[in-house]
């Protein structure tokens, strides 16, 4: 019985301690405009996987409608004509303004690098988006040698899903969001 109640303790105290940090975690909201007719099962689980990789570095994605006025990122996630005039090199799969807290996915390429990884397309779906809401929230830093912000999809990370953003990186994101230092 001790035992039980003391399991039961730990879980409800571990839970209560994950809202909480959850709960002080700075907020970046974020609009999805979804010209390329991604599926809503596959665009919520890219949403959950993005929101995943910026909670491990300390940072609360809030999903909010595309006709919300106020966001920190507007990801558009571009259909293959639209890719075609973005004028971007055949390997990019994202692009990103900084300035506008703009976010581009060029779908079409998101699910020929799915599809050559062998990788699920919500999930290189949300590491493209999370990647491109980096370079937003890390003012255009520009790339990492290691993580989400690097230059290339890493199939081998991108399979098991150990992927995010380095501790310098996430503590950036944090004091940019927490100083409104960003983006609209």
């Amino acid at each position: 019985m001790r035992t039980c109640l003391a399991l039961f303790a730990i879980v409800v105290f571990g839970i209560s301690d994950s809202l909480q940090a959850a709960a002080t975690m700075p907020v970046v909201t974020a609009a999805v405009n979804n010209y390329a007719g991604v599926g809503t099962d596959v665009l919520a689980e890219a949403e959950r996987e993005t929101s995943r990789i910026f909670q491990h570095a300390g940072v609360r994605v809030t999903w909010v409608d595309p006709l919300v006025n106020r966001t920190t990122v507007r990801v558009h996630i571009l259909s293959a004509s639209m890719t075609v005039r973005t004028g971007a090199r055949p390997e990019v799969v994202g692009l990103a303004t900084v300035q506008s807290g703009m976010v581009y996915v060029l779908y079409d390429r998101v699910l020929d690098k799915s599809e050559a990884l062998n990788v699920r397309i919500a999930r290189v779906l949300g590491f493209v988006m999370a990647h491109e809401i980096g370079h937003v929230l890390l003012a255009g830093r520009g790339h990492g040698h290691v993580g989400v912000m690097k230059p290339r999809l890493d199939s081998d990370v991108l399979r098991t899903g150990l992927i995010g953003f380095t501790r310098e990186e996430g503590r950036e994101m944090r004091v940019t969001i927490s100083s409104g230092d960003h983006a609209p």
